[in-house]
């Protein structure tokens, strides 16, 4: 447990559903987005991700996962007429920073990797490096299946849904949730990202967030066409506790913000780049009494790169 019985985890900054058709538009600036699954293509990301919790009981301000960076290559091993695409990620770069010195990793470094396979607490990086992992996902950005098959032997001792939830966690936010049918400008389309809850209470509870995309301009950026997409808040989350313990408190949990923008290669049919934040509330009473009270600022920036640039 940290700093509380109920806390909020790391926000998974995965847009996995597909979104709805946006309104048919005639307009002569409209495009159609679409992931690409060309095999034998690359694609490589550098992923960065910050979270932070402001406990408003006692006042201090916490991160929870760190900050962490990663750098991954994604190979099209197969293309199911265009629909479904088969990708294998490799991460190459790895490095995590919660401020405290004896768990700060960081895989440029010779030693640290080295040691990876003595020291505790980086071996889950050194699995995560190691790790074979498969996604399948849909032309419109939806995730079927996140597996990672296996890492190296000499990390067989990680749990393997532990390097599984970090691989995923860090790897899925170049699928964003893309329209069924045609856009024009300033039309709209809703797509859900997971809010991973954590904690001894509700942990591993996922709240499912609506946000609303809307394409606000199609421009060409280092010779290819692309769409910004402007990413809002749609409409509040329900959250109903599983726990009897929880369900017998007043609870609260509210999205304050959620900003964000998305650039898309029409071009190439990928993500050029990505980023988003939110800021999350959530509070507990029992019998009069506040339980908890937290509130957790969390952002992700997405960027694809070329060759082996981190």
């Amino acid at each position: 447990m940290r700093g509380g019985w109920f806390i909020l985890g790391a926000i998974l900054f995965t847009a996995r559903v597909f979104g709805n058709s946006a309104a048919a538009s005639d307009a002569p600036e409209s495009a159609q987005l679409r992931y690409t699954f060309k095999e034998g293509d690359s694609w490589r990301y550098r992923v960065d991700s910050i979270q932070e919790v402001t406990n408003f009981l006692d006042g201090r301000t916490n991160k929870i996962d760190g900050q962490y960076g990663f750098r991954f290559v994604y190979n099209v091993v197969d293309n199911d007429k265009g629909a479904l695409g088969t990708l294998k990620i490799a991460c190459k770069e790895c490095t995590y920073d919660s401020g405290n010195p004896q768990f700060a990793f960081d895989s440029k470094n010779p030693e640290q990797l080295a040691q990876a396979k003595k020291m505790p607490s980086w071996r889950i990086w050194g699995a995560v490096l190691t790790a074979d992992t498969q996604m399948q996902a849909t032309a419109l950005g939806e995730i079927k299946s996140f597996v990672v098959k296996s890492v190296d032997p000499d990390f067989k001792m990680m749990a393997l849904p532990r390097v599984t939830n970090i691989v995923e966690k860090f790897a899925s936010p170049v699928m964003v949730a893309l329209p069924e049918g045609k856009v024009a400008l300033h039309d709209s389309w809703v797509g859900t990202m997971p809010v991973q809850l954590s904690g001894s209470v509700e942990g591993g509870t996922i709240l499912n967030i609506d946000e609303k995309f809307t394409l606000l301009e199609i421009k060409t950026v280092d010779g290819e066409r692309c769409a910004l997409i402007d990413v809002t808040l749609a409409k509040q989350p329900s959250f109903t506790p599983k726990s009897p313990f929880v369900k017998e408190m007043k609870v609260s949990c509210q999205v304050d913000s959620l900003t964000g923008t998305v650039l898309f290669s029409l071009t190439k049919g990928n993500l050029v780049d990505a980023k988003l934040r939110a800021s999350v509330h959530l509070s507990a009473d029992k019998e009069g009494d506040r339980f908890t009270d937290y509130h957790l600022e969390s952002g992700w920036h997405a960027s694809r790169t070329e060759g082996d640039t981190p």
